[in-house]
């Protein structure tokens, strides 16, 4: 069910609505045994560009497909659930299908910027469409960011979460750059490139946090120009 949920904000920022996609996965969060909870973002599989865009560790993109799969499988138990925050794939419905027959685990994806459907409308045009990735074998798809708890995973870091925010954000997308922390006390970047090309269980991401707000602040680097 779509809802919406207004969020007050903290004193210096506006009042904020979001259209946010609420799902029962709260019993598993604090979970250490089967079901667990783990997250993943912008494994871009299938995608050669990318190694060179990020610097990453590969050959080529059949290396890089068959590590991140060994990665996921040797973390992911069968029952397991994976919440993948975007950008899964540049491939066709049944490349996805077969990718996701080969990953353990129960598997959502929150749609990332790369993650179009081969369908057109009547103009010619790709478009975001969740059912594509459904009928390929995800458990279920989101169209735009997810709240769990007192955390917002998304694809795009987003712009609610502030040094004295209630909510901390969970994201992808921004890759290896290195204007924004992996982890601090209220974000954490969940791109591949930052978290060995494997998926991390939702209470470290959470312990993690923790750990950053512990420690003295640290200045985030200036920054210019778009996100990719």
């Amino acid at each position: 069910m779509r809802i919406i949920i207004a969020i007050n904000a903290p004193p210096g920022n506006c009042r904020l609505m979001y259209n946010i996609f609420m799902r029962p996965l709260e019993e598993i969060i604090e979970n250490r045994e089967s079901p667990r909870l783990f997250l993943i973002a912008d494994t871009h599989f299938g995608h050669e560009n990318i190694i060179k865009y990020c610097s990453r560790p590969f050959k080529g993109a059949d290396e890089m497909d068959s590590i991140m799969i060994r990665n996921w499988n040797s973390v992911v138990g069968a029952d397991d659930v994976v919440i993948h925050l975007g950008d899964f794939a540049l491939a066709g419905k049944e490349q996805v299908r077969t990718l996701l027959l080969r990953l353990n685990g129960r598997k959502r994806l929150i749609m990332g910027n790369h993650d179009w459907s081969n369908r057109r409308s009547d103009d010619g045009k790709k478009f975001r469409d969740p059912g594509f990735y459904r009928e390929a074998g995800f458990d279920e798809v989101y169209d735009q960011a997810i709240l769990l708890g007192h955390y917002v995973l998304s694809h795009e870091p987003v712009d609610i979460v502030s040094p004295a925010s209630c909510f901390g954000n969970i994201y992808g997308h921004i890759h290896d750059d290195e204007r924004y922390h992996t982890v601090t006390k209220g974000t954490v970047c969940m791109c591949v490139e930052r978290w060995n090309y494997t998926p991390v269980l939702f209470q470290d991401v959470i312990e993690a946090m923790q750990e950053a707000a512990a420690k003295p602040h640290r200045p985030f680097p200036e920054r210019k120009g778009n996100l990719r």
